[in-house]
């Protein structure tokens, strides 16, 4: 879980970190008119009935502050449903500037272990991935379209999670096949110091581009 700890802070609080900084950096760079958006998933998150598993945390925004506040998730908790959070983060880059360059920061400690029936309702293995939990993870990836980059970030060491990541990854690309492939990327961030050099590896593809 992002409760869980990295050294002395819980992986929530250094990811809100990492990206305050990444946020920053980019804010400040003259060539560069940034906005920014989070979405939270985990199960149940939203008190509704229906594709409940996840939520525009902050519009997009310049708010470099607010975006920090909003990638930090106080108590973490529940499952995981890529589905959910991916179906959000779509419905905000339809949203985004039309003329903009768009890039995607996936962030999880796991595999998928939840997806939506047709009627979005949440179901799923709740401890352990079942194919649909997959399936329907990769279909919600591969109707993002139009993005410069779509990176994931598996943070912690469930490193069974990479291939799916990297598969999710793929699916991005695939709606995205002008982009370059190499910014459709999963890393992996077993610890804090990784994760600052994943984001700032990130930066890099952003900024050069």
């Amino acid at each position: 879980s992002m409760g869980k700890s990295y050294g002395s802070r819980t992986r929530a609080q250094v990811v809100g970190d990492q990206v305050g900084s990444l946020t920053t950096s980019l804010s400040q760079n003259p060539n560069l008119d940034m906005r920014y958006s989070v979405v939270t998933f985990s199960s149940g998150i939203v008190n509704q009935l229906y594709y409940k598993d996840a939520a525009t945390k902050k519009y997009w925004t310049r708010d470099v502050s607010a975006i920090k506040e909003a990638a930090t998730v106080a108590k973490p908790t529940g499952g995981t449903n890529y589905e959910a959070g991916l179906n959000v983060g779509r419905t905000l880059l339809q949203d985004a500037r039309p003329d903009a360059q768009k890039y995607v920061i996936f962030l999880s400690d796991g595999v998928p272990t939840y997806h939506y029936n047709n009627a979005g309702e949440t179901k799923g293995g709740g401890s352990e991935m079942t194919d649909a939990d997959k399936e329907n993870a990769y279909t919600a990836a591969g109707k993002i379209s139009n993005v410069n980059g779509f990176f994931s970030i598996r943070v912690g060491n469930e490193s069974d999670a990479d291939s799916i990541l990297q598969g999710l990854c793929e699916n991005a690309h695939s709606g995205s096949t002008g982009s370059a492939a190499e910014n459709f990327k999963n890393y992996a961030a077993e610890n804090s110091s990784a994760l600052e050099t994943v984001f700032n590896q990130i930066k890099g593809s952003i900024t050069q581009i």
